[in-house]
């Protein structure tokens, strides 16, 4: 009889157990066979059982039954077994090693055994190895692999012995790559018999490969088709001929490179043909954990056997790393895909680290990878962390680039660029302008996450790039041309930025406006350089004055205009207060009239108030009197503008008690 529930098919329903209709409603799921009459019985010891209390009667009272008004159906509670005792749950240690013993894999088991039989035979040939020749020592190996062999295909034969023989497989495809090593290792080239040998042990292992990747009884979904097969077998035989000067490098760029071809272009050919290549299948998972090993060994042995130089094979490292990446993703239902995507990764970041220093090029290559892994994740998770990876990633991409170049061009071009911003001693400031482009592609990618309704991953690259352009702004401030140009670039890219966006942050359009007013001053400060301060007084309150101005009109600038102008007023003041507040003290050296100029400010406020209506009108009236007060310590030191200075503040200030109806002020 089979189990009354089961787990893959159970739908939770809550309903009162008191309801009239309850066993109306069992009986039919029993008519439609939705449930079986273990399952009643089950369900109505659990639920449907209660306490009986039994009240005398008198003899007069007549036997009154009441029952529930139900539909007529069958005894289903009178024929119910008696409850039996729930079993005594078991203890803590028992639970913890039935657990343990649910969980440990037949597999594994195996494994270990074939683990320690070889370190066994191993340890018991060394105390005597020296004494076999080479083809002799060799001869121990494959006659492992043999055996190993041997006891697969027996395996494979027998129905009870399925997983024995995939893991006895599994050793046996391991067991090849190691085979061509110690042929190339032990030269056996060298002496025509040992060729022989080594011929023999080739073609025996190819043949080998050849079948056990074909036996459908042992290993099911194995990729079809000859290029997999060529490529398992290609990657032992690049174990060969080592000895060769430079050819170990040859060997591993050769694999890396033909893996990842052959794997693509069969995926895709696949994926063509309908074939579900992302089903979690045992032989194909099989397959692409022999490819990486073979690769992890051909590095292994160059890297620590070869001696080959780590720093050139970190466009190895990162391939094999990308290929890893890429298998993960097509195998993502298979519970070890976030392993091998970590692996990947970690393959990745540790082909940049050996490359980054010595070679560029790879490097450059490497952070592509990167750029694509991490693009990737971006689309499927939207995390912060990956956009943060992508912008430091496409950053130093652009220094790697720079290194590329030769170094006599770097020399002309960076002269070339110090001579026309006439910035010789500091020319690390030509970064402000060098990197911009690269605020404009993250601005780009923004705008296509805004556009994708993505808006808080937007936002976060929007902080970063804004942090960027910061910092480059802070560069470029040592030097006129170079903080001109830098101004001018931020106004632009912000203003088209804005005129992009269908909603915008008022604290973004108060800081595309100030650097607009900032490009307009640094350019006049660029092109005359030697400007006093009452001078520049007077260039702030001009453009306080435009500024007034456009806040009289319409659009997102209006408000902006008017704080700003507040700005340039008083920074205005500040430049002529440093001439009055001698005066105040009594130096009267070089006197000059210049704060008279300031009189223009409340002047201006008094015209925006009368153009104005509430409540700006009352704020641009106080303001107008705050200035007509602080106009008066400009003028009042001097005798030839005081009588200037109060006589337009009694001006302002008529108009003004016209709008401030105040006594105070009157």
């Amino acid at each position: 009889m089979t189990s009354p529930f089961e787990p893959s098919q159970k739908i939770p329903i809550k309903i009162p157990s008191n309801h009239p209709d309850l066993l109306l409603g069992l009986d039919n799921l029993l008519q439609l066979g939705l449930i079986s009459n273990d399952q009643i019985k089950q369900l109505a010891r659990q639920y449907l059982i209660c306490t009986v209390v039994f009240t005398p009667q008198t003899e007069s009272e007549p036997e009154v039954i009441s029952r529930p008004r139900t539909a007529p159906q069958r005894p289903l509670i009178a024929t119910l077994p008696p409850i039996t005792k729930p079993p005594a749950k078991p203890s803590f240690v028992n639970s913890m090693l039935q657990s343990w013993g649910e969980e440990l894999s037949v597999r594994w088991l195996l494994f270990l055994g074939v683990f320690l039989v070889v370190l066994s035979s191993g340890v018991l040939a060394a105390s005597q190895w020296e004494r076999f020749p080479a083809v002799g020592q060799y001869g121990v190996l494959f006659a492992y692999t043999l055996s190993f062999c041997g006891f697969t295909f027996w395996a494979g034969k027998q129905s009870n012995l399925r997983l024995t023989a995939q893991t006895l497989l599994i050793v046996t495809l391991l067991l090849v790559p190691i085979n061509f090593w110690a042929m190339d290792s032990f030269s056996l080239w060298q002496n025509p018999l040992n060729l022989v040998v080594m011929g023999i042990a080739s073609l025996t292992l190819t043949f080998i490969t050849n079948q056990l990747c074909k036996n459908r009884n042992i290993i099911s979904h194995f990729p079809s088709g000859k290029l997999p097969l060529a490529n398992i077998i290609g990657l032992s035989y690049l174990h060969l001929g080592w000895k060769l000067t430079g050819f170990p490098l040859i060997a591993v760029y050769l694999a890396m490179i033909g893996t990842t071809a052959i794997t693509v272009h069969h995926q895709l050919t696949q994926s063509e043909e309908g074939t579900n290549t992302e089903t979690p299948q045992w032989g194909i998972s099989l397959y692409f954990t022999f490819l990486i090993y073979a690769l992890l060994t051909l590095l292994t042995r160059a890297i620590f056997i070869a001696g080959v130089n780590i720093t050139e094979l970190g466009l190895a490292i990162g391939i094999c790393g990308g290929l890893v990446i890429w298998l993960s993703e097509k195998n993502s239902s298979l519970n070890s895909s976030a392993l091998w995507e970590k692996l990947g990764g970690s393959l990745l970041l540790f082909g940049w680290l050996v490359s980054v220093i010595t070679q560029p090029a790879q490097a450059i290559i490497v952070s592509g990878l990167s750029l694509w892994f991490f693009s990737r994740r971006l689309q499927r998770y939207n995390l912060q962390l990956d956009f943060l990876a992508i912008f430091l990633i496409g950053l130093q991409t652009i220094w790697l680039g720079w290194r590329l170049i030769p170094y006599e061009l770097q020399r002309l071009v960076i002269s070339v660029a110090t001579n026309l911003t006439n910035s010789q001693n500091e020319p690390w400031a030509l970064l402000s302008i060098a990197l911009f482009p690269y605020v404009i592609l993250m601005l780009w990618i923004t705008g296509k996450l805004y556009d994708q309704n993505n808006q808080e991953l937007a936002n976060f690259g929007e902080y970063l790039t804004l942090f960027l352009g910061i910092c480059l702004t802070i560069i470029s401030l040592i030097n006129p041309t170079l903080r001109t140009a830098n101004f001018l670039l931020s106004t632009i890219t912000l203003s088209t930025f804005i005129q992009r966006r269908a909603d915008f942050y008022p604290s973004l359009i108060y800081l595309t406006h100030s650097m607009g007013v900032l490009t307009l001053i640094s350019s006049i400060n660029w092109f005359l350089p030697s400007l006093n301060q009452e001078i520049w007084a007077g260039i702030l309150l001009s453009i306080m004055i435009a500024e007034w101005g456009f806040s009289l009109g319409e659009g997102i600038w209006r408000r902006s205009a008017w704080y700003i102008g507040l700005v340039l007023a008083a920074l205005s003041f500040s430049l002529l207060w440093v001439n009055a507040q001698n005066y105040w003290y009594g130096n009267w050296q070089n006197p000059n009239s210049w704060g008279i100029i300031w009189l223009v400010t409340p002047l201006a406020l008094t015209g925006l108030a009368i153009r104005t209506t509430e409540p700006n009108r009352t704020t641009n009236s106080f303001l107008s009197v705050l200035a007509v007060g602080v106009s008066q310590l400009l003028t009042l030191p001097l005798p030839g503008i005081r009588l200037i200075g109060l006589g337009m503040g009694v001006t302002v200030m008529l108009v003004n008690t016209r709008y401030l109806r105040n006594q105070l002020y009157a």
